[in-house]
């Protein structure tokens, strides 16, 4: 019985022994296994360790196999497993089995269709950011006002438009909102109202990499969500800037002390950003973002964008446009200026033109595209109307080639919109200025006429026809006019800002990309060339 006992005894021993042993081994190689794992991870990743903001700022995109490390992972590449596990052992390091997949910035646009240039430039800077850094970043456009405010505040836009017709009342507007007083009344009433409408929205957006703002609504409220929201999940402070949109003239809601970054267009707006107190490290200067059109200049000739455009070729063409909601008079002033080109007899300046000159002005031919916009009834209106027999007129509503318009006239009539001034001197256009809305746009009006000198301001129609008459008659006060616009046009302004905007995104601003600009002095040398050639062009 002791004999056998024993016996039994040893032989539990033994299975136990054995169990043990295999359970041991098992661990010891799924352990290894990790280990080794954890090395490829490394070793694969090491030709990126050159640029640690990339490595650390990027979010990888797990594919194949599960992550091993939160953040980072690998994805085979044209299905090469045989050369993945030899690669287990293997001291060397070949990319090309291996790609690093990054996950997209998100960057949120704030803006409100109150006028058509806020969302131009939104547009304009989401496409910079796209062919800057493609396939890296993407954007989204979101009128948060009119998409996640309650009423009334939902009804900014229709008011808008109803407001910018009545200088007046829009002037009365204007003052209520400057007055420190009644700004911060008002500012309390907005967040009280539109607070949780507007944390939803962001709610929904999360995770947001930056915060750009391009209306002058969409500081105040929107950043102190973004902070709480920061706050609430222990994150660095989402970048939040501003990019103003008013070309000389600002509201003071503009600006916001605690904006990482704020880019003005000019001298005089960035003179009252430091004059509410903005600090002179967040101000940055570059110019009022543009359409993706008005990037470079244009180098056809204005015969052959008027054939395109299906224009007469070889008549001096005036432009008259009413910005994207046709505000500005448009249809009684395009009448007075068809009937001041339809006459026989015409003054230059003060001196009567000889009876020469008055036959050849009698069969001199012009021509006058009318843009109007939205402003469906003054189409219309124009369309039926009996036009002069030597004016050829083109009467169209809203459109999207604006800038090959531009690039077949050769003066512009409009109201004192600021991207529309802008893109207009990126195309050397005499402009003159006809309305413009009470405080916001009055500093445009100085822009022009006295800052840059490329166009003039006329209330009266008469006098504006009369004007645009005379440059039409005048190659050379036109020639004149049109090299200074040069002057001022900003070709690069929109990639310098979404160049900057990117580095907030931990982008470098010297990073590559498939999308080459003109440099500063490229620009420069290009401008300088259309100044000197500006009478040729033009004739």
């Amino acid at each position: 019985i002791s004999t056998s006992h024993k016996i039994v005894r040893s032989s539990s021993y033994y299975v136990v022994y054995s169990v043990d042993m295999r359970l041991r081994g098992g661990v010891f190689a799924v352990l290894f296994f990790c280990r080794c794992w954890s090395f490829l991870v490394r070793l694969t990743t090491q030709p990126y360790q050159s640029k640690p903001s990339q490595i650390r700022e990027a979010n990888l995109v797990v594919n194949d196999i599960p992550s091993l490390r939160r953040g980072r992972s690998l994805s085979l590449k044209n299905g090469s497993r045989r050369r993945f596990f030899s690669q287990l052992f293997s001291t060397a390091t070949n990319e090309k089995d291996f790609k690093l997949e990054e996950k997209k910035k998100r960057v949120l646009i704030l803006m409100s269709d109150t006028g058509g240039g806020h969302r131009a430039s939104a547009q304009a800077l989401g496409h910079a950011l796209e062919r800057l850094y493609p396939s890296k970043i993407e954007y989204e456009i979101l009128d948060i006002w009119t998409e996640y405010a309650p009423w009334p505040y939902k009804k900014f836009v229709p008011w808008y438009a109803y407001v910018a017709k009545r200088p007046l009342m829009w002037r009365a507007l204007w003052s209520y909102a400057r007055f420190p007083l009644t700004r911060r009344v008002q500012e309390f009433s907005a967040r009280v109202q539109c607070f949780d409408d507007f944390e939803k929205a962001f709610r929904d957006r999360e995770p947001l990499d930056a915060v750009v703002s391009v209306h002058p609504l969409c500081q105040t409220l929107p950043l102190r969500v973004v902070r709480k929201l920061d706050k609430e999940q222990n994150r660095p402070e989402t970048p939040f800037v501003t990019v103003v949109t008013d070309l000389a003239s600002a509201h003071p809601t503009w600006f916001h002390k605690d904006v990482d970054a704020c880019f003005v267009p000019s001298d005089a707006v960035a003179k009252i950003a430091k004059k509410v107190g903005l600090q002179d490290e967040k101000i940055k200067q570059h110019g009022l973002p543009l359409r993706h059109a008005f990037w470079e200049p244009e180098t056809r000739p204005k015969a052959q964008m008027r054939k395109t455009l299906s224009l007469p070729e070889n008549m001096e063409t005036a432009l008259l446009v009413g910005g994207g909601d046709g505000v500005g008079r448009i249809s009684s002033l395009a009448k007075v200026i068809g009937k001041e080109l339809g006459k026989e007899e015409a003054t230059f300046g003060k001196k009567k033109i000889s009876k020469q000159s008055e036959h050849n002005n009698k069969n001199q031919q012009f021509s006058l595209v009318i843009i109007c916009g939205r402003n469906e009834e003054a189409q219309r209106e124009l369309e039926a109307y009996d036009w002069p027999a030597n004016v050829h007129a083109t009467i169209l509503g809203f459109v999207k080639n604006i800038d090959e318009y531009m690039a077949a006239a050769d003066c512009l009539i409009t109201k004192a919109g600021p991207g529309t001034i802008a893109e207009a001197s990126t195309r050397g256009l005499p402009t003159l200025i006809s309305s413009y809305l009470p405080g916001q746009e009055f500093g445009n009006v100085q822009y022009v006429c006295h800052e840059k000198q490329f166009g003039v301001f006329h209330r009266r129609p008469k006098r504006i026809a009369k004007t645009i008459r005379t440059w039409l008659q005048d190659n050379h006060t036109r020639s004149q006019l049109a090299a200074k616009a040069f002057s001022a046009a900003q070709l690069n302004a929109t990639t310098n800002i979404a160049k900057d905007i990117a580095h907030y995104l931990g982008f470098d601003h010297n990073a590559s990309s498939t999308y080459e600009f003109y440099h500063n002095g490229d620009q420069n040398q290009h401008i300088t060339q259309h100044e000197s050639s500006a009478t040729a062009r033009l004739a």
